[in-house]
């Protein structure tokens, strides 16, 4: 059985503002490791940028994940230009803010239930974990 894919944007769920790693002049969120470890055993993630992909790269090697487990693709305006490529997927996002063509989308596309909101000052925590966990077993809890 195909795992479900789990879109991550960089910026909010894993990195919240911070002077921590000069490189990504942010902090990477403490229970970034954590989650991504996780993450990789249940789902086929892809981390969203609209940094350089070098970033995501920087990210995944400074938190010793291994780099084939977290691909890294980029966008310009929204990242709609990468999860929408495949409307009818499987998939789950974990994103801090949507534009509003963001919320058109899942909406239109019957997916809005999909979207997990983060804190953007906090950033991953284990109750999105939970809330994802829930969703595999079939009892999704609201992300928002």
């Amino acid at each position: 059985m195909n795992k479900p894919t789990l879109f991550i944007n960089m910026d909010g769920p894993l990195l919240v503002p911070g002077p921590g790693d000069h490189a990504l002049n942010a902090d990477v969120t403490p229970y970034a490791k954590s989650f991504l470890n996780w993450a990789m055993q249940h789902f086929d993630t892809r981390l969203l940028t609209d940094r350089s992909p070098r970033d995501g790269f920087h990210l995944v090697d400074k938190l010793a994940l291994p780099a084939d487990k977290f691909p890294v693709q980029t966008f310009d305006t929204s990242k709609i230009e990468v999860i929408g490529r495949h409307p009818d997927k499987n998939f789950y996002w974990l994103d801090a803010e949507l534009i509003p063509g963001e919320i058109s989308w899942l909406t239109q596309h019957g997916h809005l239930h999909k979207f997990v909101s983060v804190d953007p000052m906090t950033g991953i925590t284990s109750e999105h974990k939970n809330v994802l966990e829930g969703h595999l077993r079939g009892h999704p809890r609201d992300g928002r």
